[in-house]
């Protein structure tokens, strides 16, 4: 793993692009990239997220191509300047939705892929220009060797801006956003809430055993913050 003395040269893209669903070869090596770096994520800090590496690593390939290429679902990528698009990623995150009305608000209970609206329920959510859109972050990582660089803070400000730039083109003048956070993970929290994030409730989560994964790993129960931010346009 590379390690910087000074902060790395990075620049933050959105995935997938055009051209790489136009590629087939393109895009079966960014479903490749996309899913390695959540394992890897999983595996280096199994604390910081809800699911877990055994479950993950168990998804068929479907499930990638459908979360990559799910029309709302935006990954943001924090990537060495001088790399390819599949290559050098320092960190991600993925923004879900929008989702519209009590269907969409964020729960601490229910997997944000769940709660994501099909595409059928997004268009009408794009048609509802007066109700409020819901949007989910979820699953920012950055690798160990690049922390410190305020990547994590210049992800979640590319997606808030998506966000934003997403219901002023539909005219919605009113966004929330929210997340999921360990209250144990310090940074995290600090961090959200250094971005306009407040927390909206404290709940119990628990992380289910899988026994399908073929690994023998007990439930576990987590504190979590509901965190969100609510934006006026």
């Amino acid at each position: 793993m590379e390690e910087w003395s000074d902060r790395p040269a990075y620049n933050i893209i959105q995935i997938p692009q055009t051209h790489s669903m136009e590629d087939p070869n393109l895009l079966s090596e960014l479903t490749s990239r996309y899913k390695g770096f959540r394992l890897q994520s999983l595996q280096l800090a199994p604390e910081a997220f809800a699911s877990t590496y055994e479950r993950e690593s168990q998804f068929p390939v479907e499930t990638w191509n459908n979360r990559l290429l799910n029309p709302q679902a935006n990954t943001f990528v924090a990537k060495l300047t001088d790399r390819g698009v599949c290559d050098g990623w320092l960190a991600t995150i993925t923004m879900l939705g929008p989702m519209s009305g009590q269907q969409g608000a964020i729960s601490a209970n229910t997997s944000p892929w769940t709660s994501l609206a099909s595409e059928e329920h997004g268009q009408r959510a794009a048609e509802r220009r007066d109700s409020i859109w819901n949007f989910h972050l979820n699953a920012l990582f950055t690798v160990p060797s690049a922390r410190g660089n305020g990547l994590g803070y210049d992800l979640i400000w590319h997606a808030i801006a998506h966000a934003k730039a997403n219901a002023t083109e539909h005219k919605v003048a009113h966004v929330k956003i929210g997340v999921i956070v360990d209250s144990s993970n310090v940074a995290a929290s600090a961090l959200y809430r250094k971005c306009g994030f407040a927390v909206i409730e404290e709940s119990m989560l628990s992380i289910p055993s899988d026994p399908e994964a073929g690994v023998e790993r007990s439930a576990r129960e987590l504190k979590v913050l509901t965190m969100e931010q609510e934006i006026q346009l």
